[in-house]
């Protein structure tokens, strides 16, 4: 990616990979329901394991690695149990956390996963400034506020797209 070409080359293999990735989601719905309650369960464990860390002094590289994976594994199974729902649940916590940890990655404050799980396995504990409360505070604000819209604003499209998920309901 030094050159004109690689980086051409790179956004033109990404383009394509998009494509067939929403392509496979497009015609398999439930599939990436799933995936986006795993994903959703993924980004949940690594902010729960991050605020008990934080708040409780919990500094433990397994324990991060089986909350995430906990986490992850009961984000995909409410995916195919409750499709809509968590639908609207991970797209709002995925998306808060991102704008979340985006400002982060500029303003500081907030320690990345890869810091955390390296301070872990060194016995280095983790420190947390006021600043971490803020980015969690914008965290939960966003997600509760984004949920809100999606409720009030965007029922109709989220059922459109969920309908072809809802496959395990025998109606």
């Amino acid at each position: 990616m030094n050159t004109t070409g690689g980086l051409v080359g790179c956004i033109i293999g990404s383009l394509f990979v998009g494509f067939l990735i929403a392509n496979v989601v497009y015609r398999l719905v439930w599939l990436g329901v799933g995936v986006l309650g795993v994903v959703g369960g993924y980004f949940f464990g690594t902010l729960l394991y991050s605020f008990a860390l934080a708040l409780l002094g919990w500094s433990s590289l397994w324990a991060m690695v089986l909350i995430t994976i906990a986490s992850s594994v009961a984000g995909g199974y409410f995916a195919f149990k409750h499709p809509q729902s968590i639908t609207v649940i991970s797209t709002s916590g995925i998306g808060s956390y991102a704008f979340m940890r985006g400002w982060s990655y500029f303003l500081k404050g907030y320690p990345s996963e890869t810091q955390i799980i390296e301070d872990l396995k060194n016995g280095i504990k983790p420190e947390f400034t006021w600043v971490f409360y803020v980015y969690i505070a914008v965290f939960i604000l966003g997600w509760i506020g984004s949920m809100w819209w999606q409720n009030n604003h965007e029922q109709e499209a989220i059922e459109l797209v969920v309908k072809d998920a809802d496959y395990n309901r025998e109606d």
